[in-house]
């Protein structure tokens, strides 16, 4: 009798040992987990007691997997949590979950394990609510963050993909908070490269940018508030490269989409105090490339009161350059778009005048006005020299300039209009301030028609 009980214990300890044995190894865990997964899937009606057990299961296994470096379980074990969160078994705060097991893996320096569970986010997030999306895409840019910390770049450029997945879809229907949350990560993940000066994964997470193609305003608003940041952080860390590859984006976004007014009136001021922020180093050249770039849309848009709101933000500009720096070799970097833009007015009036609608003028007497008081500015900041002999020491800084557009006779004719314009209308000045017989005067290349016309007489 004793024999008997003492065999029936040992039995079952035996049969207990042996369960232990097998359920703590990973393998048979993962095949138990199946068995029960398939089994509470094929139910009509899902209990959530069991549900939740199930969940919590699956979890610390692929967080043991983690803990003993089974690469080859925790792949499994993964697989096995795509399959419950394609089956709808996702429980609240699902994705803050899967976020700390993303984690867990890159502090565990297992970042192929933790990306490969960022791809169970794709079936997590297709049974979410808007709000849900939103706090997913948000715990998505911290997985970023970690990545960047860890130095695993193919970590962030995948977090990009998995928002661009959620944003790119194909559906009027999708929340502008959901774009607008995306966005915003993607602004991050964007800084985050210009920081390790990786110029790969920003290149393709711009360009994805650029393909946005959403008309309404809150989107576009939101799409200049990221070109915007980025631009910033590339003045700051002064990347030439990364600098024409923003501007380019930003180029290729406006002409892919028809903003509206203010869009393009916030382009200008944001710009404005970028190019004011980058004339404040006398070695950068971006300053007067933002110019340019916004002579270039205005061009374009062929809009009277968006090419007086460019030429003011330029002419700021310019001033600033000129109060910052001591010469006017420094300063001219700043100034040459704008000097640039109204020589290729000025060309272009006298060519095309019979065809004119009047604007081009306006535009050409707004820039020319703005040119006059800049240089009015440094002869009085000089103390030593007259407005004309400013407009002398521009005209040879601009035939000097190894980057100069347009010949050298545009150059000085435009110069020539200038003074004419300024001998008009700051006619005191003038008579005391100009330099007889000087290079920019001789020979005259306006003739008595072109300066009777353009009111200059």
């Amino acid at each position: 009798m004793q024999f008997g009980i003492g065999f029936l214990f040992s039995l079952i300890g035996g049969a207990l040992l042996l369960r232990w044995y097998f359920v703590r190894r990973l393998d048979w865990r993962i095949k138990v987990l199946t068995i029960k997964l398939g089994r509470l899937a094929s139910r009509s009606k899902l209990n959530k007691v069991q549900n939740i057990a199930l969940m919590r299961s699956i979890y610390r296994c692929i967080n043991d997997c983690i803990v003993q470096n089974n690469h080859t379980a925790a792949y499994q074990a993964v697989d096995l949590l795509k399959l419950a969160l394609g089956e709808r078994l996702a429980r609240s705060n699902e994705s803050m979950r899967l976020m700390a097991l993303a984690v867990a893996a890159l502090r565990a320096k297992q970042p192929d394990i933790a990306s490969h569970i960022l791809d169970a986010y794709k079936p997590l997030i297709r049974n979410l609510s808007d709000d849900e999306r939103v706090v997913a895409i948000e715990q998505l840019t911290l997985i970023a963050m970690v990545a960047l910390k860890a130095r695993y770049n193919f970590m962030i450029a995948k977090v990009a993909d998995e928002i661009f997945t959620i944003i790119e879809q194909q559906d009027k229907r999708l929340e502008k908070k959901i774009i607008s949350a995306g966005l915003r990560g993607l602004r991050i993940i964007g800084v985050m490269a210009l920081r390790r000066h990786d110029e790969a994964l920003f290149r393709e997470i711009s360009l994805r940018v650029g393909n946005l193609h959403y008309i309404d305003e809150e989107i576009a608003k939101a799409v200049v508030g990221v070109l915007n940041e980025w631009l910033h952080r590339v003045i700051k860390i002064e990347d030439q490269a990364m600098f024409l590859l923003v501007l380019q984006l930003c180029l290729h976004y406006i002409d892919k989409n028809e903003l509206s007014d203010n869009i393009y009136d916030l382009v200008v001021l944001e710009w404005q105090n970028l190019a004011g922020t980058a004339a404040l180093n006398p070695r950068s050249r971006m300053a007067a490339e933002i110019i340019d770039f916004l002579l270039t849309i205005a061009e374009k848009r062929v809009n009277e009161a968006f090419w007086t709101l460019v030429i003011s933000a330029t002419a700021k500009t310019g001033r600033l350059a000129v109060s910052q720096h001591d010469d006017i070799e420094t300063s001219f970097t700043t100034l040459y778009p704008l000097l640039d833009a109204g020589r290729r007015m000025l060309s272009a009036e006298l060519k095309f005048h019979k065809t004119s609608d009047g604007l081009r003028e306006k535009v050409l007497f707004l820039i020319v006005r703005e040119c006059v008081m800049i240089a009015s500015l440094i002869a009085r900041k000089d103390m030593t020299s007259s407005t004309g002999e400013v407009f002398g020491k521009l005209y040879y800084c601009w035939i000097n300039d190894p980057q100069v557009r347009g010949s050298q006779k545009s150059i000085k004719k435009f110069c020539q209009f200038l003074i004419l314009y300024w001998m008009k209308y700051r006619h005191r000045q003038a008579r005391r301030g100009m330099v007889e017989h000087s290079d920019i005067t001789e020979p005259s290349l306006l003739t008595d028609a072109e300066k009777e016309r353009l009111g200059l007489t």
